[in-house]
């Protein structure tokens, strides 16, 4: 009987190892994972977007139909999208939000490679790439710490609101959708002063949103590793990413 017990006492030992080790190796392959949020609009740097809201929706979705398709063959990743309103400068514009993760820094490469491929078929101006955490931690020397704020709204805005806060701030834009406002700071990563302006500016906005939605709209701040893939002041051109790697094509 004892020798039966102790048998019993080393196998559920032995199961309970097996099962902390396997636990430990998820939450380990869980680290491994990157996560990248890709921001794709329709502004062109030289003239506004022409469309309603029907139209932003009816961009958004093909937008993430063709980006899906590329995707495509890439293993173990998962793409969240949302639909966004952007307004920049006074002008109104589709607004892309998708959030990507890679099980490696392999298939991570691959999405960008897609990416590329999307912004240069499209002839896309700009393609905003996100990560959490700092820039210091990412393997890419282009990207640099922003000051990233999404403000969950009690209600949803419309657009003339959005306007108004954005005059009221001194913002030079925002992306919103039903449930939230993000902004972030794009600017040059150097200048300290832009970037103190920008945080006095979205503090502004918070305050507004607050004002017109009759409640306050719960903020969260973080900083994130943004980098800049385009044309325009402070862009890493799209040649810096090999399309090649891309599984997917047009």
């Amino acid at each position: 009987m004892l020798r039966s017990a102790i048998k019993k006492l080393c196998l559920l030992v032995a199961l309970s190892g097996l099962l902390a080790y396997i636990s430990y190796n998820e939450a380990r392959a869980g680290e491994n994972h990157d996560t990248l949020t890709a921001n794709i609009s329709a502004y062109s740097g030289s003239k506004p977007f022409a469309g309603g809201a029907a139209d932003i929706e009816a961009f958004n979705r093909n937008a993430a139909a063709s980006i899906r398709h590329l995707l495509t063959g890439i293993r173990g990743i998962h793409m969240r999208v949302e639909s966004n309103t952007g307004v920049y400068e006074g002008w109104v514009e589709p607004s892309l939000s998708l959030t990507i993760q890679t099980p490696s820094a392999r298939e991570t490469e691959q999405v960008l490679s897609c990416l590329a491929a999307f912004a240069r078929h499209y002839s896309q101006h700009q393609i905003h790439v996100l990560r959490p955490g700092s820039a210091a931690a990412t393997p890419d020397p282009g990207d640099f710490d922003t000051d990233f704020v999404r403000f969950n709204l009690p209600r949803p805005l419309s657009r003339l609101e959005i306007e108004h806060v954005i005059q009221k701030s001194g913002l030079p834009g925002m992306t919103f959708n039903a449930s939230h406002v993000e902004v972030y700071y794009a600017g040059a990563p150097g200048d300290r002063v832009a970037r103190e302006k920008f945080r006095i500016e979205s503090a502004k906005a918070g305050q507004e949103i607050d004002r017109i939605a009759g409640s306050r709209s719960p903020a969260r701040h973080n900083v994130q590793a943004l980098e800049i893939y385009g044309r325009g002041p402070g862009a890493s051109s799209y040649a810096k990413i090999s399309t090649t790697n891309c599984p997917g094509n047009f």
